[in-house]
């Protein structure tokens, strides 16, 4: 979120009557320079799914990590196969990826890391909305 400077007193004094109900709220003034740091990075949405084991989130992060992409959003979750009750692993993530990092190698090497893993991993170029 970002106002203006002159809103922000307003803005967490309202903020505090959220916390009267009971909710928690964080808040951290940021800065610019972040924008910077990504300045040319290009967004795509990767989604992983497939029999639930241990290692799988720590798999795909080390490798993004290890590429130099950021990770907007990851959600994970586990749930039950229709018929066998299998769990099954399935997470969706917004990534933002160095401009050298081109979505052919990045598909490639996550195909070679799903293989890995047992998983299927697909990534595409967002959806606009």
């Amino acid at each position: 979120l970002s106002l203006p400077g002159e809103k922000e007193e307003e803005f967490l004094t309202g903020l505090d009557s959220l916390k009267a109900l009971g909710l928690t709220v964080i808040t951290r003034r940021t800065n610019l320079s972040r924008l910077e740091k990504f300045q040319g990075f290009v967004p795509y949405e990767i989604s992983v799914i497939g029999a639930d084991h241990e290692g799988i989130v720590h798999s795909v992060a080390h490798y993004l990590a290890a590429e130099n992409v950021q990770v907007e959003t990851m959600d994970t979750r586990v749930s039950r196969a229709p018929i066998t009750g299998t769990p099954i692993f399935s997470m969706q993530a917004s990534i933002d990826a160095p401009p050298e990092l081109t979505l052919p190698k990045l598909r490639h090497k996550l195909t070679e890391l799903a293989d890995e893993l047992g998983v299927d991993i697909e990534v595409r170029l967002p959806v606009s909305k």
